[in-house]
C-alpha cells in the first residue's frame, strides 16, 4: 500500500483535513472575519481524559503547548517525502514514490489519504451514501450496503454501489479493492475475517446484529498445547529489549480489548493469548505486570482482570512464582474494590 501513495495526493489529503478541521473549528467556536492560524497541541495529556489534545487558535499559546501552523506541517512533509532513502546491501537509493513501510509518518498518510478518497467517492454518491456503513483498517475495508430485499430497483442501487466501490473504486493512486470470500450460514447469518476480527452478521426481526472476536490464526496449535504456528510475539529468550516486550503485551490486551463485543469474547481470547505467550517462554507474571500498567491508566481493566485470574486458577494455568502470583493478585484484587 504504501509504496502506492503519490506525493502529491498526500499533500492535497494533508491539506483537506486540516481545512475540514479548520471549518469545524469555526462552527463552533466564536464567530471571526479571519481563519484561526495556529494549530496547538498539549505537551502533557490531559488529567481528566488521559488523551493529548489538539485544537486550532487565533493566538500563540505558552511553553506548556506546542504551536505550529499548517505551513510548517506541510513543510515537515514536504522534507519526509523528499529526503526519503532505501538501503539494499551497500546500495542507498532515493524513494520518489510512495513513502517507506515503518515510516515515522507513513501510517498518518495512509489514513488520511485513504480518507480524503472516500471523503470524495460518498460525496459523489449523493443521498445514496446513507445506505452504506464501512470500516477501514489501514488498507483492509469492511463494507455493507443497506438495501430492501423486496424492491429490485434497491437490490439494483445496492450492487451498483458495490461496482463502484470495485471498479473504479473510491482510492486513487493504484489502491485497489478486491472482493473476500465469507461463510454463510444456514440461518443465513455471515460471518466476516477482517483485520485480525471475526465478525458474526445476523438479520433478525428486522434489524442487523453484529457480534466481534478476535482473530487467532494459531488457536488449532495452541489447543493442542503446541508452539504457535505463524510467529506473531517476540519469543521470551530473544535479544528484543524488555520493554518491546511488555509493550507488545500491553497492545495485545488493548487489541483484544477492541475486537470483544462481549465480556466472556475478551475473557476467552486472553486465556487464549496467555497460553500462546505461556509457549513462548512467559510467565503468568509478565501478563499480570502488563494488566497492571493497564490498570493504573483505566480502572475498568481491574474487573477484566480479576475475572481473568480466576479463570486461570479454574483451569490451572498458572506458570511461574505461586507466590508473587498471589501477592500481585492481593493488589489487583484490592484495587478493584477500592478503585480511588
Amino acid at each position: 500500500m504504501y509504496t502506492n501513495l503519490n506525493h502529491e495526493q498526500i499533500r492535497q489529503a494533508i491539506i483537506w483535513m486540516c481545512e475540514r478541521a479548520r471549518r469545524k473549528y469555526n462552527k463552533h467556536k466564536r464567530k471571526t472575519k479571519h481563519n484561526p492560524k495556529f494549530i496547538i497541541l498539549s505537551r502533557h495529556p490531559d488529567e481528566n481524559s488521559k488523551k493529548y489534545t489538539i485544537r486550532w487558535s487565533h493566538t500563540k499559546e505558552s511553553e506548556m503547548y506546542i504551536t505550529t501552523t499548517l505551513d510548517e506541517v506541510m513543510t515537515v512533509v514536504d522534507i519526509d517525502l523528499k529526503y526519503t532513502y532505501q538501503t539494499r546491501g551497500s546500495d542507498i537509493f532515493l524513494q520518489k514514490h510512495g513513502c517507506p513501510i515503518g515510516g515515522y509518518l507513513s501510517a498518518i498518510y495512509a489514513n488520511v489519504k485513504c480518507a480524503f478518497d472516500e471523503f470524495n467517492f460518498m460525496k459523489n454518491l449523493g443521498t445514496l451514501k446513507s445506505r452504506i456503513y464501512g470500516i477501514r483498517q489501514m488498507d483492509d475495508l469492511i463494507l455493507w450496503i443497506a438495501y430492501d430485499r423486496n424492491e429490485t430497483l434497491s437490490v439494483n442501487e445496492a450492487r451498483s454501489i458495490r461496482k463502484q466501490f470495485l471498479q473504479p473504486g473510491p482510492y486513487k493512486g493504484g489502491l485497489v479493492l478486491e472482493m473476500q470470500e465469507y461463510e454463510v450460514n444456514r440461518d443465513g447469518s455471515s460471518i466476516h475475517k477482517f483485520a485480525g476480527t471475526l465478525i458474526s452478521v445476523c438479520y433478525t426481526q428486522g434489524r442487523l446484529h453484529f457480534n466481534c472476536q478476535p482473530l487467532n490464526k494459531n488457536s488449532q496449535a495452541i489447543a493442542q498445547n503446541k508452539a504457535q504456528v505463524i510467529p506473531r510475539f517476540i519469543h521470551k529468550h530473544s535479544y528484543v529489549p524488555d520493554h518491546y516486550k511488555k509493550g507488545m503485551q500491553i497492545a495485545t490486551y488493548t487489541r483484544l480489548f477492541d475486537q470483544s463485543s462481549k465480556a466472556d469474547i475478551l475473557i476467552k481470547s486472553m486465556i487464549e493469548n496467555a497460553k500462546e505467550m505461556y509457549s513462548l517462554g512467559y510467565d503468568t507474571i509478565f501478563l499480570l505486570k502488563a494488566l497492571i500498567i493497564l490498570i493504573n491508566k483505566n480502572n475498568e481493566w481491574s474487573k477484566v482482570t480479576n475475572i481473568f485470574i480466576n479463570k486461570l486458577l479454574t483451569d490451572d494455568l498458572i506458570v511461574g512464582n505461586l507466590s508473587r502470583f498471589h501477592n500481585l493478585s492481593r493488589w489487583i484484587v484490592k484495587k478493584h474494590a477500592n478503585p480511588t
